[in-house]
């Protein structure tokens, strides 16, 4: 590249931990349990993930459990049950390695009390600062599993029955572009960085802007989502004969969703809730319709800080045979 003659090599860090746990312990003749467990830890260092000066690397820090326990227990010679319950968590961050406040380079931005580092900076052709748009965000997420199993041989029949339950909670940001960007087209255009106003005004006076682009977006970008899973089963292996076998089995089974954002004005992003919401509403005998508001380009609806999704129900039989030739 013209003009640059400053070459760095700064090398990159992945460090992976896991501690698994294993442990079983019979209780009686007819009991057992057993718990077994992963934690594990991700840190990975980028240090020029976005800029192509050293200063802005960021730290992908991710960590992981893994939980179960399971009880089984044999009630009688030809019926078992099979309880296990689990629990899972991912906790993921973007940390950034320095934050230059937008105050060091005499900057003002509308939304500075909530991010006041600089936005990502770039110089054709020469050099860029800052991070990358996308790279303030993380997530938590959480499941919780329960599936309880009751197998039962007579005769001919191995019958199965059971349900499962699982619990997502779903915590997650993006700040995308909150901290803006900025594009200049040459190195004095960033020495100068004035607008172009009359110098008179401060400006440089020829009518163009030593910036050549910049673009910054707001909104609100955290999400609570809350998923519920349950579903029923029955599955009948029918040995008719040594040579023919007939599977039978069928489930029921549901599922809820909830989305919740952090403050009360929930954006147009979630149109389908939204479109869900302002049906019933019209359709409720003395409830109020939808406030709208428009906003420049966008509309925004006043909604509490709860969504709720229909639930949806499905079922699944299935008959299948075998035969041993």
């Amino acid at each position: 590249m013209a003009g640059v003659n400053y070459a760095v090599s700064i090398p990159a860090r992945y460090e992976e931990n896991q501690y698994i746990t294993n442990a079983d312990h019979q209780l009686t003749s007819n009991n057992r349990l057993m718990f077994k467990s992963i934690i594990s830890g991700q840190p990975a260092f980028q240090p020029l993930p976005a800029a192509t000066v050293p200063g802005f690397g960021t730290t992908q820090d991710f960590k992981s459990r893994i939980m179960s326990l399971t009880d089984t227990h044999i009630i009688t010679p030809n019926l078992v049950n099979e309880a296990r319950m689990g629990f899972s968590r991912l906790l993921g961050v973007v940390l950034q390695e320095n934050k230059i406040p937008l105050s060091a380079i005499g900057m003002q931005r509308f939304n500075a009390k909530d991010f006041p580092d600089i936005p990502q900076i770039t110089v054709t052709g020469v050099f860029s600062l800052g991070y990358s748009v996308n790279a303030d965000q993380g997530v938590a997420q959480v499941t919780y599993h329960f599936v309880d199993t009751l197998s039962w041989i007579r005769g001919k029949h191995q019958i199965r029955t059971g349900v499962e339950m699982r619990r997502y909670v779903d915590d997650y940001y993006s700040n995308n572009r909150f901290r803006g960007s900025m594009t200049i087209e040459s190195f004095g255009d960033f020495l100068t960085g004035l607008p172009g106003t009359p110098t008179t005004q401060g400006g440089n006076g020829t009518g163009f802007s030593n910036i050549n682009t910049s673009s910054v977006a707001s909104g609100v970008t955290d999400r609570m989502d809350r998923i519920t899973d349950l579903a029923f089963y029955v599955q009948d292996d029918w040995k008719i004969t040594s040579r023919l076998s007939l599977n039978i089995s069928g489930s029921v089974g549901t599922t809820s969703v909830t989305r919740w954002t952090s403050r009360g004005a929930m954006a147009a992003s979630i149109r389908a809730c939204i479109r869900h919401r302002a049906r019933a509403a019209s359709r409720a005998p003395g409830s109020s319709r939808p406030v709208r508001r428009k906003s420049r380009s966008r509309v925004f609806r006043r909604w509490p800080t709860r969504c709720s999704m229909p639930s949806r129900i499905g079922t699944s039989p299935l008959v299948s045979a075998s035969l041993i030739s």
